[in-house]
């Protein structure tokens, strides 16, 4: 539906940022470009209960925020589970 273009290209419309900490997410979105994220990778945010890449994400503005972890885990124990507060899987854009 989308390419993953360069900004500033005519093709660009949705860009994919990996890293929640990109700092030039907020950028991107003020200039509407539709960015995805992750909360989380390769079960290491899972497993150690570590949220901090999934606020970052949160605060970065990034509209797409992707997770294998929707749900507890059933592999190992762990309490990591991804939403928004009220368990909902939508909010307002906090850069708005």
């Amino acid at each position: 539906m989308f390419a993953n273009a360069d900004p500033g290209t005519p093709e660009a419309a949705l860009m994919i940022r990996n890293n929640p900490k990109d700092a030039q997410i907020p950028a991107l979105v003020k200039k509407g470009y539709i960015i995805r994220t992750r909360a989380d990778h390769d079960t290491k945010q899972a497993r150690k209960n570590d949220y901090s890449d999934f606020e970052a994400a949160c605060k970065s503005g990034a509209q797409i925020i992707t997770t294998d972890y929707y749900q507890k885990s059933t592999h190992f124990t762990s309490t990591y589970a991804i939403s928004f507060p009220g368990g909902k899987y939508f909010r307002r854009n906090p850069l708005f």
